[in-house]
């Protein structure tokens, strides 16, 4: 909804307006209905809020798994990487995940949080509907949710589950089994795995991207 949009631009606005030292990737999820509208625009105005201030970055990425939503291609995604980086933002690629240990699901970190608009504060960015993910509020300094952080972090039997069926997966040293913590507690008979998909993307950008001599550059100084 257009509320929580400007709800959200105003939040980045107010956190430019600090010195807090702070990385943020503003992330742009596009479907094939959203080529439609003019996104050149739309990155413009994401140029001239947050382009000149190098604590933000920014990347899209395609939306999965929806019936309704018709899925962008990559061609889509080219021709918007092209715009972004003609227009000059700074980007974020999703190629860190194959990094040791970076595939271990931010919900599952200790120091981690979602802060929603309203100041609502949340591990997981999707199960909001989750009464263990509703942690509290940054308005209330004094929450203590320390069973319902347990629920997240790595520390119960349902996490040891999972490691013992991830443990021989080609990917267990990039997520250490904890690619999802949802899909453990939930999904553990199904054996229900996210971290294919995770590199399903880190492909499409590699394919994306790989004309642009930035990313190659950006690649190499990390020694990757």
């Amino acid at each position: 909804e257009s509320n929580s949009y400007d709800a959200v631009i105003a939040g980045l606005i107010n956190l430019k307006k600090t010195q807090y030292d702070f990385q943020i990737v503003i992330r742009t999820n596009v479907t094939k209905k959203m080529m439609q509208y003019d996104m050149e625009q739309f990155f413009n105005e994401m140029n001239d809020l947050f382009g000149a201030d190098g604590r933000f970055s920014f990347m899209i990425r395609r939306v999965f798994g929806l019936p309704e939503l018709e899925t962008a291609s990559l061609n889509d995604m080219k021709e918007l990487y092209s715009i972004m980086y003609q227009i000059g933002l700074k980007i974020t690629t999703d190629y860190r995940l194959s990094y040791g240990g970076n595939g271990i699901c931010y919900a599952a970190k200790r120091y981690h949080y979602c802060i929603g608009p309203d100041g609502s504060v949340y591990k997981c960015s999707v199960q909001f509907s989750n009464e263990n993910n509703q942690i509290g509020s940054i308005l209330d300094p004094y929450f203590d949710q320390s069973k319902k952080l347990e629920y997240w972090e790595q520390s119960t039997e349902r996490f040891r589950e999972g490691e013992r069926i991830c443990r021989n997966c080609e990917y267990y040293p990039i997520c250490a089994g904890i690619s999802c913590p949802a899909n453990i507690r939930f999904d553990l008979k199904k054996n229900t795995c996210t971290i294919y998909d995770n590199y399903k993307i880190v492909n499409e950008q590699i394919i994306i991207h790989s004309n642009n001599p930035s990313l190659c550059l950006d690649w190499d100084r990390k020694g990757k």
